[in-house]
């Protein structure tokens, strides 16, 4: 059994050279591709090799941070001395070393900006010589045209001169030595130009010839599952084909090609790229700068701080042609070999398998028969809300089918498949079954009625506190009518409500957004279904300080219990004499505080006019009729507050001694 031998994967290694020259040489052949649905490939290669020998595989560019994560080499008695992978390196490490940086090639004003003291000749209308001293932009406008251009100013032996950039036809650094730079970094930057491939060496070292391989993962097109079901009774008909493309880079040729079906995790990381460890920068320690504090005076001393029921339907939907022995049928095709993993289902597809690079292949993956159940599905949370023609599917194998898109077929008149829909299979286990709905179910007529209601359940009172345990519910009334001649067998999904539980009738399964009930449909009848959703609530109602109109709009349109009315209607009588009471007493007040107003501006009057005149005597007479008429509201107020005390009283005494 061949052994796998820890391999150390590193960029830029020692060149190959350093091991030794190979004796042998071998070609590495692709006889392995597995496809994985996470959108992984695992390219496995074999190759002949003698004692010592240097294997060499070009992979394209994007694929190298995929190969130094994931390469393996299987050698039964041999040993990996090393693996080379060619270099590349970013621009920004091209000038690590130099003292000019990539940005200032960008253009001549921004190389010139930056050789500020270095000596440069210049040539144009006039040749001048000199450091430069600084680049300065200048706009020109022409009419609605602007322009902007460059002055160089230099310092040279008669003073500072100028010079226009785009006037002059070279300019050349006088200093051998940066000038050597320049040329480096050009030199540098032209070699840098990313290849498309990256070439990798290996290095066995092993007793004799023997045979190696080499495989590694590289990025994909995640591979598609796509089903064609051919329906009859009480099974179909079910052919799985794979979608299978080719993005590695070189032709598949005759290959063993395995699909995995799961859900690996996947990861990047730029392993080909150089990574720089960040260091922190300390500072040069300088003498600490001393200032004294300015003295403002002296400081005074401190001082010190339910299981599913199934239901079958008598007959299948018309229109719907079922068949016992059919004339025609999908063509055979061999399965590919399924084998069931822990994370995992594995197809290997029988025979050699070839894919053109950038190519695209169809490929047969399963063909079976499985148990399958006609309904009729309706999904609550669907708008518009319509009855879908669907199957049960029950996958009674061993291995697990990818999700996918099915193409519903069943047999018409002579023998012919006809197209019923498409739909979608997601992943099915081995023991589970999927509802696949795949056409509108035209002939069943549908009407649904929403409703709502609110019950209270339990109230009590204490304290002058009432306590309600209310039920807000929800009820939604499906009638279902099946076709003359026709019954079905009804699959219903309601929607959950946050809060809400399923309070009538049972649900024979339930999942994350709905509960799913069955009903059978008698041939040519109607089916009326109930679903009652209940969310319980507890309220707290101070009943002294709720007003009767307000205690009565809580209490409007709701089921009341009994006992809990006859009290709700004593405590509305008391609030109601109170309220009356307090009305009186506040008629009284404003009543007493008009007449005192009254007589305020009476006296003001009769201080305006002369003493013992017609217009005196009358404001005399007034301001005593007033008086007169406040002696006697002081005596009424007096009545309507004693009132009030007694109808508060009376209404405290009533909470206080209430229980319900």
């Amino acid at each position: 059994m061949p052994r796998l031998r820890p391999l150390a994967i590193l960029a830029l290694l020692v060149p190959l050279a350093a091991a030794g020259r190979p004796a042998t040489s071998g070609e590495l052949r692709l006889e392995r591709v597995l496809l994985s649905s996470a959108g992984m490939v695992l390219l496995d290669h074999a190759a002949d090799v003698g004692p010592r020998a240097e294997l060499e595989l070009v992979v394209p560019r994007a694929q190298a941070d995929d190969l130094l994560k994931s390469l393996v080499v299987y050698d039964s008695s041999g040993s990996a001395l090393s693996v080379t992978l060619s270099g590349e390196a970013p621009t920004a490490d091209l000038f690590r070393d130099l003292p000019i940086a990539e940005r200032e090639l960008a253009s001549p004003q921004a190389l010139l900006a930056a050789l500020r003291g270095v000596p440069v000749a210049v040539g144009g209308p006039e040749a001048v010589e000199g450091r430069v001293v600084a680049v300065v932009p200048e706009e020109r406008r022409e009419g609605e045209a602007r322009f902007v251009r460059h002055r160089l100013t230099l310092a040279t032996a008669e003073g500072l001169r100028s010079v226009l950039l785009e006037e002059a036809h070279a300019i050349r650094v006088l200093d051998p030595a940066l000038e050597g730079v320049l040329t480096t970094a050009l030199e540098r930057l032209a070699g840098a130009r990313q290849p498309a491939e990256r070439r990798v060496g290996i290095h066995l070292e092993g007793p004799g010839d023997r045979t190696v391989r080499v495989a590694w993962l590289a990025e994909a097109p995640v591979w598609k599952m796509s089903y064609r079901a051919l329906l009859a009774d009480k099974e179909a008909r079910l052919q799985g084909w794979a979608v299978v493309d080719n993005r590695s880079g070189r032709d598949w040729r005759e290959v063993e090609l395995v699909l995995v079906a799961g859900a690996p995790v996947t990861l990047r990381q730029a392993l080909s790229k150089l990574v720089w460890a960040e260091r922190p920068e300390v500072p040069v320690p300088l003498p600490e700068g001393i200032r004294p504090r300015v003295d403002e005076g002296a400081l005074a001393a401190a001082a010190s701080a339910p299981p599913r029921a199934r239901a079958r339907a008598a007959d299948a939907p018309a229109g719907q042609v079922l068949y016992a022995a059919p004339a025609e049928t999908f063509a055979e095709v061999e399965a590919a070999e399924t084998v069931e993993g822990a994370s995992a289902t594995v197809f290997r597809l029988p025979g050699k398998v070839s894919v053109p690079d950038r190519g695209t292949a169809l490929l047969p993956v399963l063909d079976r028969a499985l148990p399958v159940e006609r309904i009729v599905l309706v999904q609550g949370d669907r708008t518009p809300l319509r009855p879908l023609a669907a199957v049960r599917v029950a996958n009674d194998g061993t291995g697990t089918l990818p999700a996918g898109i099915l193409t519903v077929f069943a047999l018409a008149a002579g023998g012919r498949a006809e197209f019923l829909g498409d739909a979608e299979l997601a992943r099915l286990p081995p023991g589970e079954t999927r509802l696949v709905p795949y056409a509108l179910d035209a002939r069943v007529k549908l009407l649904v009625g929403p409703g709502r209601e609110d019950r209270i359940t339990s109230a009590k009172i204490a304290d002058g506190v009432l306590t309600l345990e209310r039920v807000e519910r929800q009820v939604t009334r499906y009638r279902l009518e099946a076709p003359p001649g026709e019954g079905r067998t009804l699959v219903l999904e309601h929607p959950k409500a946050p809060g809400f539980r399923l309070a009538s009738p049972p649900a024979t399964a339930e999942a994350e957004r709905f509960w799913r009930l069955e009903r059978a449909i008698p041939v040519g009848a109607t089916l009326e279904l109930e679903i009652v959703l209940e969310r319980p609530e507890l309220e707290r109602l101070e009943l002294l300080d709720l007003d009767s109109e307000r205690l009565a709009a809580f209490f409007a349109g709701r089921e009341v219990p009994e006992p809990l009315r006859r009290a709700m209607a004593e405590i509305a009588r008391l609030k109601g004499t109170l309220a009356e009471a307090e009305a009186e007493r506040e008629r009284l007040e404003e009543e007493r505080a008009a007449l005192v107003a009254e007589q305020e501006r009476l006296r003001a009057n009769l201080a305006a006019v002369p003493a013992g005149s017609d217009l005196a005597r009358r404001y005399l007479a007034s301001l005593s009729r007033a008086e007169d008429r406040l002696d006697a509201l002081a005596a009424e107020l007096a009545t309507a507050r004693a009132a009030l005390a007694r109808a508060e009283a009376a209404l405290r005494a009533h909470l206080r001694d209430l229980v319900l």
